[in-house]
Formats: structure tokens, C-alpha cells, sequence
């Protein structure tokens, strides 16, 4: 956070962060799949929700990108994809929708509660600041 915003940023997006917290709506195995996951294993893909989107590599990504099918406009894509993920959330399928996830999951490495990581961020960032380490 603070070398983006020594670079200049006014402020970073770390939404994965918190995806992983206890008041996050993902099921377990989401939750799990963010901590599993490295920095290199997220993808670039259309076919959630027609729209581009950062997310957990997975058997949907795969077979996707390797349909050589075209992702159908929004709102489209996304009403046909909603019940699939739907029901693989149900069966707790993961591998199908392991979730979305910036590059930064990687530094996910538990699920803790969400003052837990703004407290985390900040005191990180103070600790930098105070150090002179940027």
C-alpha cells in the first residue's frame, strides 16, 4: 500500500484482503482456495460475468479459454453463468467458481476477521512510514 502510494497512487484497491475475513459472504472452500492460492494462479477472464475480471484459475477459466467461445455481452453471460456458479457454490465445487482474487493473494495466508486486516494494513504501513523504508 505504501509503495503505491509513494508511486504516486492515492489510493490501492485490496479487496482479496478481506475477501478472506469471517464477514465475507464466500463459502469455506472459497475462503480456503484465496489462502491455496499464489500470486501466479489468477486469471484474466470474461466468462463470469461477460465483463473483465481478475479470478482464482479454475476448470471454468480453462475449459473457457480453451473453447476458442467468445464470452457473450454482460448481462448476458453473466444470466447464463449465475445458476451454474450458483450450483457449484451449493455442491461446493471450487474448482468450477473458486472465486475472484487480485494479484495480491498470494499474501493471503488465513481468514481473519476484517478489523484484523485494517489493523494489519495500517500498522504495516506505519512501521514503513516510520522506518523511512520508502
Amino acid at each position: 500500500m505504501v509503495a503505491a502510494m509513494a508511486l504516486g497512487a492515492q489510493g490501492v484497491w485490496c479487496g482479496s484482503a478481506f475477501l478472506a475475513t469471517h464477514e465475507a459472504r464466500l463459502s469455506k472452500g472459497q475462503k480456503e482456495m484465496l489462502i491455496r492460492t499464489k500470486e501466479t494462479g489468477t486469471a484474466l477472464s470474461k466468462h463470469f460475468t461477460g465483463k473483465r475480471a481478475r479470478v482464482i484459475d479454475g476448470l471454468w477459466v480453462s475449459e473457457a479459454a480453451n473453447s476458442g467461445l467468445d464470452p457473450l455481452p454482460m448481462h448476458q453471460q453473466l444470466a447464463m453463468t449465475d445458476p451454474i456458479m450458483r450450483a457449484a457454490d451449493a455442491q461446493g465445487r471450487v474448482d468450477v467458481n473458486p472465486g475472484v482474487a487480485g494479484q495480491g493473494v498470494g499474501m493471503i495466508t488465513e481468514i481473519r476477521s476484517a478489523g484484523e486486516v485494517v489493523h494489519a494494513l495500517a500498522s504495516h504501513a506505519s512501521e514503513i512510514l516510520e522506518n523511512g523504508i520508502i
